[in-house]
């Protein structure tokens, strides 16, 4: 009978079990959006050197910035980003674009990642910030502080996760932005998505250009978005996207408009001490410096080039060329008999051109040539001592009277140039093509306008050492 009443209790007692239960509240709690930064955490989260922060779509959207990192250094505490450069972010040593996070930044020390993949530029070795444009993006994930235990060394400083946009409703969805400002500046954005089942496609578009606030400051950009996914399940899906930028810009170069190249008496009033340590001539590992840019930069005809500042290499710009060449030219007169007009009727005629053809005219072959002292006729009553022509040469640049034009290099067998660059002479009007006016000013008019633009152009510099240049 004890039996039988043990079993009539076990029942009463499951059943009100069951009833308990059945009448219990739902303490069901539905999170909001949960990242998942690290599986298996070995110390409790909250002492866990990290800060996560969210850029989401709605703050993207609202900004008039095309680009993610002027938005994110807004809002990411402790996130610095060096200002956009004239030709981009850029890919290369010294580019913009470079991102601190809390102190630590530079090259492999600030990790990017799309969709969770790590990017990194394969020649220069760090990110591409031009590609990390609002339009293609969701959102934006960063870790503020060393992450290295989730992505190796090259998190030190945090990582920037860029999550992609995707199609998220079923049909075709999009939108599209315009944006236009003074200087032919416009802004132009479109993208669009769909979705069919479990198949989810999106494309975006974005265009953005400038004339800049200078002559030859333009720039273009333009960068294309596309992504193909498949869900199989809540948990397995295949996909790919791919992203292209393409882009353009112009560096109109220094404000100056009249720049020595060389070191001259205004300390740090020069090109060489401009440039890097050790990239005047070239850096160890055969990028071309200054003495090597110099052609191209002739080539653009935006500034003559030549020895025009105490016989040392100089740019003037065009705007000022006209009352350079009118102070010049009235304060050295060549008579009509001396070598420098010989050789200046000579490279104008175009009977010449460099160095070596003019003492090819003058003096003969090399087998013909004889001792450097001795006088040669070029015509009378003009004599010359044999193979002296850096003179008269420096002396008719000074005076505004030559330019140099392009450059001629020796090339080894392997087709690379090498050695000095051999001078090619031209007047300022030949190789402009156009006649020089300085609007009916005088040679003493003239010479106050140089003074003036350089004295706006170096404040605190005397008046008399921007003279002694200019002489």
């Amino acid at each position: 009978m004890k039996k039988n009443i043990s079993v009539i209790l076990s029942s009463i007692i499951a059943v009100s079990a069951s009833a308990a239960i059945e009448s219990a509240p739902d303490t069901t709690r539905v999170l909001d959006e949960v990242i998942v930064v690290e599986k298996g955490a070995k110390a409790p989260v909250p002492l866990l050197p990290l800060d996560v922060k969210i850029v989401g779509q709605d703050i993207l959207e609202k900004s008039a910035e095309p680009n993610i990192l002027p938005v994110l250094q807004n809002h990411i505490p402790g996130m610095f980003v060096t200002e956009r450069g004239l030709a981009g972010y850029g890919v290369s040593g010294g580019s913009a674009g470079a991102v601190t996070m809390r102190g630590v930044g530079g090259v492999g020390r600030v990790l990017f990642l799309i969709d969770g993949q790590p990017q990194w530029a394969g020649i220069f070795g760090h990110s591409l910030p031009d590609t990390y444009v609002s339009n293609d993006v969701q959102r934006v994930e960063v870790v503020s502080g060393p992450s290295s235990l989730l992505y190796g060394s090259g998190a030190m400083g945090g990582s920037v996760n860029l999550i992609t946009r995707r199609a998220t409703e079923d049909g075709f969805n999009g939108s599209a932005r315009a944006m236009a400002g003074s200087y032919g500046t416009m802004n132009y954005g479109a993208r669009a998505g769909y979705k069919t089942g479990n198949l989810r496609a999106y494309a975006a578009a974005s265009y953005e250009r400038s004339d800049g606030n200078r002559r030859g400051m333009g720039y273009w950009l333009a960068n294309q978005y596309a992504s193909l996914n498949y869900d199989f399940s809540s948990h397995w899906e295949a996909g790919a996207n791919v992203m292209l930028t393409e882009t353009r810009a112009d560096n109109p170069g220094s404000v100056y408009r009249k720049l020595p190249l060389f070191s001259n008496c205004i300390k740090g009033f020069s090109i060489e001490e401009m440039t890097v340590p050790g990239m005047l001539f070239g850096g160890t590992a055969g990028e071309e410096g200054c003495w090597e840019w110099k052609g191209p930069v002739i080539q653009r005809r935006t500034a003559a080039y030549g020895k025009f500042l105490n016989r040392k290499a100089a740019f003037v710009s065009l705007d000022l060329l006209p009352d350079f060449l009118n102070y010049r030219r009235n304060a050295t007169v060549f008579d009509e008999f001396s070598v420098e007009q010989t050789i200046l009727d000579m490279i104008d005629d175009g009977r010449a051109s460099t160095s070596a053809q003019l003492r090819r005219i003058i003096f003969g072959d090399v087998s013909q040539r004889r001792k450097p002292d001795e006088l040669v006729s070029i015509g009378e009553p003009v004599k010359v001592r044999r193979q002296i022509l850096e003179g008269p040469l420096q002396r008719l640049q000074m005076s505004g009277r030559l330019l140099i034009s392009d450059f001629i290099y020796k090339k080894s067998s392997a087709g690379l140039k090498y050695g000095w660059g051999v001078g090619i002479y031209a007047t300022p009007e030949r190789w402009f093509g156009r006649k020089f006016d300085a609007g009916g000013r005088t040679p003493e008019e003239s010479f106050g306008v140089l003074v003036a633009h350089l004295q706006s152009r170096l404040p605190g510099v005397s008046e008399n050492l921007i003279i002694r240049l200019l002489k």
